[in-house]
């Protein structure tokens, strides 16, 4: 972490609660949920920057990432989580259990496309579409 008063590194509490070895700062941990406070954050910077807008669509910003049959999704409906993008890979690890069964999956891409083929029919890879008319685009 860093600001105008300078940088600070470090890390608490247990890497691995078997042999209670505590974290390193150059360790790497999965965040899950709490990545989005983040990406809003960084998001939000760059509609105060002007370099991009809430009426954004991922379509204009990432073309053929989508389906055809999705309509347009907006940097604000992402922020907002009203954009209606179904969880591709089904739902959340809840029980501990689950938890601890999912902490280490890596997911590559095409893995999560095979996994919202088995769950919608569609390839949410291979669905390619053009950029809508009249995105604002890369600035």
């Amino acid at each position: 972490m860093g600001g105008s008063a300078g940088k600070w590194y470090g890390a608490s509490g247990a890497a691995d609660l078997a042999d209670g070895r505590p974290p390193r700062t150059g360790d790497r941990i999965r965040i899950g949920s709490v990545s989005k406070a983040f990406v809003a954050a960084v998001v939000l910077q760059l509609v105060a920057q002007r370099r991009l807008a809430p009426h954004d669509t991922v379509q204009g910003w990432l073309p053929g990432l989508m389906p055809g049959r999705f309509p347009a999704i907006t940097v604000e409906q992402l922020l907002n989580h009203t954009s209606g993008l179904p969880d591709a890979t089904g739902p959340e690890p809840v029980t501990p259990e689950e938890i601890a069964a999912y902490r280490d999956n890596r997911l590559t891409p095409r893995q999560m496309d095979d996994a919202a083929d088995r769950r919608h029919g569609d390839s949410a890879l291979s669905g390619r579409t053009r950029a809508p008319a009249g995105r604002s685009g890369p600035v």
